[in-house]
């Protein structure tokens, strides 16, 4: 077995060698001229062995040229020769130094060879294995924490400004971030805020189709997102056809979907309105649906609140449906019985006591 071979260490440059040491020099400032200056003679090492290069490859260009065009003039090629092959033992000495003699330093002496996260991927759930209370309330804490930061990616408006801010945020791809935007876009519609829609609808659509890759990725989210936005500079105009397309159909979504969440506002307001009055009424029925069951002449004199005209309809009505809508009436406390009023006669006098407010 060889030995092991420790020539390789034997020229590291280091900042804070104990020999460079003074005790009237503050140590700190001599570490950082002292590495000022190594770098300036790597460049300079680099800059020289660049030239070399660089003149060789060039004579032998030159040299070719010759060889084609005036194979006869031996003189001129023979100089060539010399001088590339002058060259070429600069360039090999050069290569020879920086094997023999690395710019070995703190900075470059290791590397990483195996660097690696691993997960206890048993102690987090997909999203498939999660009840739908687990999804709720994990995403109802993602719009608590992060609701600032959605916000304000969903308002950039070009492809860098969104790209360098995903990297400062990469948390935010997320299927969370998706949905909040695109409740957000409805909202935006309901107050008629069309600008915003369009910026915010935009920023959607790009957010979706970043997690789209995602799915197939087996990239880290960083890579992802800086392949993602290189992808779509390289894709040009054929992209942004097809996300012309999808923003489109999104907003066209959003907003049936608005138009949807106020019609079931109406209705859950009237439904609210039609329960509290149900609440205040004697009986137990809506004064807004007796109204409307009303023969026309008797609802016609309750909503003019005229008492002649509604004695009037009163005299014209059968028995049996006198009895049947005063009933209604008293229940649903559009109509205020007085004292006098019997079962089996028609109120006179009584019927001034109709309520007033229905």
């Amino acid at each position: 077995m060889s030995p092991i071979d420790y020539s390789k260490w034997g020229h590291i440059d280091i900042s804070d060698d104990e020999d460079l040491q003074h005790p009237n020099i503050d140590k700190a400032s001599l570490w950082k001229w002292e590495k000022e200056a190594r770098y300036a003679r790597y460049e300079e090492q680099e800059k020289k062995k660049n030239e070399v290069t660089e003149k060789k490859n060039c004579l032998q260009n030159k040299l070719k040229e010759h060889e084609a065009s005036d194979p006869s003039n031996f003189s001129q090629l023979e100089a060539l020769k010399t001088e590339l092959e002058a060259y070429e033992k600069e360039e090999a000495k050069l290569l020879r130094k920086e094997k023999l003699y690395p710019n070995w330093n703190s900075s470059n002496m290791c590397k990483d060879v195996f660097n690696t996260t691993r997960l206890n991927s048993a102690a987090f759930k997909k999203n498939h294995e999660k009840t739908e209370e687990e999804i709720q309330a994990e995403q109802a804490e993602f719009f608590k924490r992060f609701r600032h930061e959605i916000k304000k990616f969903g308002k950039l408006t070009n492809m860098e400004d969104s790209r360098d801010y995903l990297l400062e945020h990469p948390h935010l791809v997320n299927e969370y971030t998706a949905n909040f935007l695109v409740v957000w876009c409805v909202d935006l519609q309901i107050d008629e805020d069309e600008s915003s829609v369009e910026t915010v609808a935009k920023q959607t659509i790009l957010m979706q189709h970043l997690l789209e890759v995602h799915k197939t990725s087996k990239h880290t989210v960083m890579d992802l997102i800086r392949n993602f936005f290189k992808r779509i500079k390289l894709a040009g105009s054929q992209y942004f056809v097809a996300f012309k397309d999808e923003y489109e159909a999104l907003v066209s979504r959003i907003k049936q979907r608005a138009e949807e969440r106020e019609k079931e506002a109406i209705e859950e307001y009237e439904r609210k309105e039609k329960e509290r009055r149900i609440a205040e009424s004697p009986g137990g029925l809506d004064p807004c649906e007796v109204m409307e069951s009303l023969p026309e002449p008797m609802r016609t004199a309750f909503e003019s609140r005229d008492i002649p005209a509604l004695q009037e309809a009163v005299k014209h009505m059968e028995e049996h449906e006198f009895k049947y809508h005063l009933d209604r009436c008293i229940k649903s406390g559009l109509w205020v019985p007085g004292p006098e009023d019997s079962k089996d006669q028609r109120p006179a006098e009584t019927l001034a006591s109709v309520n007033q407010e229905p």
